[in-house]
């Protein structure tokens, strides 16, 4: 008879879902936190898990919900497999939707229409890192990933998140490094914001079809403009 062996028979109610660990034993299969669709606007990959956000979900009975504040993270290494059980939820009913998740350094990054959670999900559990009012976005054109971290820009200024803090490019040491009124006459809801790898800047792109833009150099700390660099056909 071979030893050291073990084996576990799910028996009738597997149904080919997976077992939660230590597995239970003799219960029925319970599928109360069953999703039959979900529907997302926004996306992101980090430790193996697929997190999505501001979501449409058709639970086992048909019933549909918008939850346009909730994020749901899928199963490790299963992008696909989503359940009720799996939301996460830092701030609901405060009247902001979910924008736009990024990531970066063990941090998920939910960018709301005016407010920013950065949330920590380094270890079992995710939780609430910190909330930062007025560093929101209302477009996803408005962020983007950068060899040092994540940049977005709104109607306030540009920022940086490098993993420890969120960094205000537009300002040092309390003086601001562009107007506020230019500021405000270059930005609006179509502005986007790309980052060139080889030279190491923060690329903004004006929204008209004139093609003015911004560059901020990560190297030299540089603010720099260009008109009429960026026609309105070499923007996606």
């Amino acid at each position: 008879m071979a030893k050291n062996f073990a084996a576990m028979n799910p028996g009738k109610y597997h149904l080919g879902n997976a077992f939660n660990f230590p597995p239970l034993q003799n219960r029925k299969y319970s599928d109360v936190h069953f999703i039959k669709k979900i529907m997302w606007k926004t996306a992101v990959l980090l430790n193996r898990r697929i997190y999505v956000g501001n979501v449409k979900v058709t639970d086992k009975d048909g019933k549909v919900e918008t939850l346009n504040d909730s994020i749901f993270k899928s199963r490790t290494n299963k992008f696909d497999s989503f359940t009720l059980d799996r939301r996460i939820d830092v701030s609901v009913g405060d009247g902001e939707a979910i924008v736009h998740l990024d990531a970066y350094a063990d941090r998920l990054l939910q960018f709301k229409e005016h407010t920013l959670h950065i949330i920590n999900v380094s270890g079992q559990s995710e939780y609430l890192e910190s909330s930062h009012k007025y560093k929101g976005v209302s477009n996803k054109n408005h962020v983007c990933k950068t060899d040092y971290g994540i940049a977005w820009c709104n109607s306030f200024g540009v920022y940086l998140y490098d993993g420890r803090q969120v960094i205000d490019l537009i300002e040092n040491k309390g003086l601001k490094r562009i107007n506020p009124s230019t500021w405000s006459s270059f930005f609006d809801d179509d502005t986007m914001i790309g980052y060139l790898p080889l030279e190491k800047q923060i690329l903004l792109l004006k929204s008209d079809a004139d093609g003015d833009i911004m560059t901020y150099d990560t190297v030299t700390r540089a603010w720099n403009t260009g008109t009429e660099r960026a026609p309105a056909k070499l923007k996606t």
